[in-house]
């Protein structure tokens, strides 16, 4: 995928320094995403399982750069940036998470009727975490844990992979409905903790998930 991802972006750079038709794009709206933690026990008393899913809810804002592909009508690439922000509780835990994604997609655009455009984009984009944390309030205190920091036992990975794929229409060329779907291909924790003769842990966190609905204008 990471081979994938620099070709891609590689095609980009090229286009954007030829003539081929260029279109500058703005985008906000709503993200939903799902961390998911996944615990595999190995105990002299037996095996188990557990999972524990976190919604979290928030938005996205960011920019794109549509450049047509002049060998196919509709096709384009579109490398961009967004900021994602996300919020979730679970209990009396508040969590935060404020990622940059870069995607670079594959974009196809088929005029259903005069001024009137079917869309569609498809392709990997690298997650970068900027925050995240968890915050819990108890008794007056409130203890804020920093999930890439150093000093937490748990640290997790800044970096992750996307795949993702949507579609949405266009009006007049510049006004677009989109809805996107992201999902992480790499793990953001994975550690094992064994304890002799009692057993073992393998804790693991991924995010499998995340829809996006938006709005678009193009300049």
């Amino acid at each position: 995928m990471k081979k994938v991802f620099a070709t891609i972006f590689a095609a980009a750079l090229f286009l954007m320094g030829t003539q081929a038709y260029a279109q500058l794009s703005v985008g906000a709206g709503f993200m939903n995403a799902q961390d998911k933690t996944v615990t595999v026990a190995t105990t002299i008393v037996g095996n188990g399982t557990s999972t524990v899913n976190l919604d979290l809810n928030g938005g996205y804002a960011g920019v794109s750069y549509n450049l047509a592909i002049p060998a196919v009508n509709g096709l384009g690439l579109a490398p961009g940036a967004f900021l994602s922000a996300l919020f979730g509780n679970d209990d009396d835990t508040k969590y935060t998470d404020i990622a940059v994604n870069i995607p670079v997609n594959v974009t196809f655009g088929y005029n259903l009727a005069h001024d009137f455009k079917l869309v569609a984009f498809a392709g990997p984009a690298l997650q970068i975490g900027l925050i995240k944390k968890s915050s819990y309030t108890s008794g007056g205190t409130t203890t804020i844990n920093d999930y890439y920091s150093e000093d937490f036992y748990a640290t997790h990975k800044r970096f992750n992979v996307l795949v993702g794929a949507g579609a949405g229409i266009e009006v007049a060329n510049k006004y677009q409905v989109m809805v996107g779907f992201d999902w992480g291909l790499l793990k953001t924790y994975d550690d094992t903790t064994t304890v002799p003769v009692v057993g073992s842990a393998t804790v693991t966190a991924t995010r499998p998930m995340q829809i996006k609905i938006g709005v678009g204008y193009n300049f």
